[in-house]
This record gives structure tokens, sequence and C-alpha cells, in this order.
């Protein structure tokens, strides 16, 4: 056993120090990276006197500047970190904003073209609209005018057909009342031809013969009647003929005057028209309206002067209708109890 042992131990190769890189030094930098650097040894020369030896400069090694590296930075990290939010999260967030931002700047388009195009179809029903409704208004003051001119021809007829029996019957009632001479063949009065009818306020002037530019532009001075005046004269040629227009018998009445009566009040009394109740206090120098307050003795003028008579009371003939005497018929005698 010792024998082997010591055969064993003599076989092992003796022990040395051994460096692991020969000239060389590894330097390591940030990130795991590491990198081998060649380190060169110096010897010094001993230069004795008298020798030519030369003098061998030592070859130094080029300095290697290592700028220093710097970490890359995450935006997307750092934001995600400043909101609280993990990175994933971040991400998803940015995705469904810019989403969102789309679909809105879609929905914007759709909504400015569909604005668009109601405005532009308003337009154009506006302009439809009114070029009809001118139209109708064209058609109806020519029916108007149709209509007057059919009236005034056939007033123009009868007026035509009246006048042979007028003339004839005044020829008759001539030949009557003349004398014996002027049936013998003496001297005859002549009368005087009748005037021409005169127009009437709201006849209109008719043009006659055809329309042509130079009468057109003659008659620019001439105001053209619109279809509410024409509207009007029709009116009251109905009212004419309907006699509407025509005088109506007044009523009188009696107007009971408090001491004090608004104008509105006066004039439902008295069955007439506010407005001309104002009118009348207006031109007697009273401006007035319908809520204003009048006197006894106003109101009994205006009273007067439409025409009806008057009644004033007051605050004491109310007190007086509570007051009455005893009458004898009234008294009942009674035994004392």
């Amino acid at each position: 056993m010792t024998d082997t042992n010591d055969k064993k131990q003599i076989a092992r190769k003796p022990l040395s120090l051994s460096s692991s890189g020969r000239g060389s030094v590894r330097q390591s930098f940030a990130g795991g990276r590491s990198k081998a650097v060649v380190v060169e040894k110096k010897k010094k020369v001993i230069i004795r006197p008298g020798s030519n030896t030369e003098v061998v400069k030592p070859k130094v090694a080029p300095k290697i500047s290592i700028p220093p590296v710097k970490p890359k930075v995450d935006e997307v990290a750092l934001a995600a970190k400043k909101l609280g939010l993990s990175k994933g999260e971040y991400e998803k967030r940015q995705s469904a904003l810019s989403t969102a931002k789309a679909e809105a700047d879609v929905r914007d388009a759709k909504k400015n073209t569909e604005q668009a195009e109601r405005e532009q179809r308003m337009a154009t029903e506006n302009a439809a609209l009114q070029a009809r409704k001118k139209a109708e208004e064209e058609a109806e003051l020519k029916r108007l005018e149709a209509e007057e001119e059919n009236r005034q021809r056939e007033e123009a007829a009868k007026l035509a057909a009246r006048k042979p029996v007028g003339a004839a019957a005044a020829l008759k009632k001539d030949d009557d009342n003349l004398s014996e001479i002027e049936k013998a063949g003496g001297r005859v009065k002549k009368k005087r031809a009748a005037p021409p009818p005169t127009r009437s306020k709201g006849e209109t002037k008719r043009r006659r013969g055809k329309l042509t530019i130079v009468s057109a532009l003659a008659g620019d001075d001439e105001r053209q009647r619109s279809l509410a005046s024409v509207k009007r004269a029709r009116e009251r040629e109905k009212q004419r003929q309907r006699g509407g227009l025509g005088d109506r018998d007044k009523v009188q009445r009696e107007v009971i005057i408090p001491e004090a009566i608004t104008v509105s009040e006066l004039s439902n009394r008295m069955a007439e028209r506010a407005r001309d109740v104002v009118k009348y206090l207006m031109q007697q120098g009273t401006m007035a309206t319908m809520n204003d307050i009048l006197d006894a003795d106003t109101a009994q003028l205006v009273v007067e002067d439409f025409g009806h008579t008057v009644k004033r009371v007051a605050e004491a003939d109310v007190e007086d209708n509570f007051i009455i005497d005893d009458t004898p018929s009234d008294e009942n005698d009674r035994k004392p109890r």
C-alpha cells in the first residue's frame, strides 16, 4: 500500500505558477461585454560607455479612447411609467386612442358632407318655392285683371244696351214738352252733350295696344298695382254691390258714466270703436290710449259728441239706494214683551 501511494505521488507533475493570459489583460465593460488588451513589457536597456549599441525606443501602445456607452432609453416605457401603466397597457391605450381619433375624423367628415348636402337641398327647395309662389301671384294677378276686364266689358255692354232706350224716351219727352212754335219748325234749344264718364278713383289704367319696348320704358314712371290693391278693390266693389258700404242708422244709447272710466270701457258702453274714441280725443288735444282713465266731464263731452245721452252716477247714489224711508203701511203694531 505504501509503495503504491509513493508511485502515485512521484507520477504527479510538479506545481508551478503560470499566468492565465500571457501578455494580455481582459477588460470588462457595462452590459457584460469584455475585450482583451495586449500588455507589452518594457525592458530596461543599459547603455555602457564605449558601446555602439543603438538605443531602441520602446514602442508605446496607442491609447484607445472608448466612449462611454449610454444606456438606450425606452420612451414608451418611460411614458407608461409616468402614467402608472405597464408597457403593454400603454401601447393598448395608445392604439385605442388612435383608433378613436380616426373614427372621429371619419364621423366629422361625414357630418360635414351631410350638412353641405342638406344646405344645398334647402337652397334648392327655397328657390323652387319662391319661383312657385311668384308664378302663383302672377297667375292670380292675371286672373283678377281678366275678371276686372270682363266686368268692365259687361258694364259697358249693359250701358250701351240701355242707352238707346233712354235716348228714345228722352226724345219723346222732349217732343211732348215742345211748344207749338217749336213743333212748327221754330227755334229748338240744343242740349249740350253729356261729358264723358270720368274714371273712378279705384279704376286702374288699362294699357291699350301691344306692349312694346318703347311703351314699356315710357311707362316706368307709372306705379303698377300690386296684388293686394287689386284684391282690396274687388272687395270694395263687392261691398258696394251688396250695399255694405251704405250708411247705417245710428243707434242712440243711454250711457251711464261714473266718476272715472277708461277709454275702452267708455267705447264699449257707447258701442263705438275704441280707436275712434282715441282719435276724437287726439283731435281735441288730449293724448290718450285705450287704458287711460277719463274723468266724468270729459267722458260726458265725448258721449254727447258721439250722439248719445248721458246718465251720470256717483258713489253717493249707491248709498242712497240702501237708505229708504219707512212707510206707514210697512209699520205694524206690536205689543211690548
